[in-house]
């Protein structure tokens, strides 16, 4: 650590601070909203494909699914844009497991990549 010499050198270290964790904060939200979306639109789809109780053509299956899920933000059309992305982009997560795995600070303890490896084929 140096020595502060004026408010103005303090200043302008602590915006520094900010911005630079703030934009790291950042950029780690949306890696894990993305991984998120991904992993929903394939769940999605999975129901869809092989659930036992599958949604008929023409239901209302995404709007209940998200009326039951009760999350901010999840409504009909964000599922079916997360199925989409899914859709889009099926290998996506091989690209980024091995990410999870190394990053420190990750969720990947409480999302069990191991596990999900075992559910997800490639």
């Amino acid at each position: 650590m140096s020595c502060i010499h004026n408010l103005s050198q303090l200043s302008s270290i602590i915006q520094n601070i900010h911005l630079e964790l703030q934009t790291t904060a950042a950029h780690a939200v949306n890696k894990f909203l993305t991984i998120r979306n991904w992993l929903i639109g394939y769940y999605i789809v999975e129901y869809e494909q092989n659930g036992s109780d599958r949604a008929e053509y023409g239901t209302n299956f995404l709007a209940e699914l998200a009326q039951q899920l009760n999350i901010k933000g999840l409504t009909a059309p964000e599922l079916s844009r997360t199925r989409k992305f899914y859709q889009t982009y099926i290998h996506f997560l091989r690209t980024v497991s091995q990410e999870l795995e190394t990053s420190s600070g990750t969720p990947s303890q409480e999302f069990d990549i191991e596990n999900q490896k075992k559910i997800i084929p490639w």
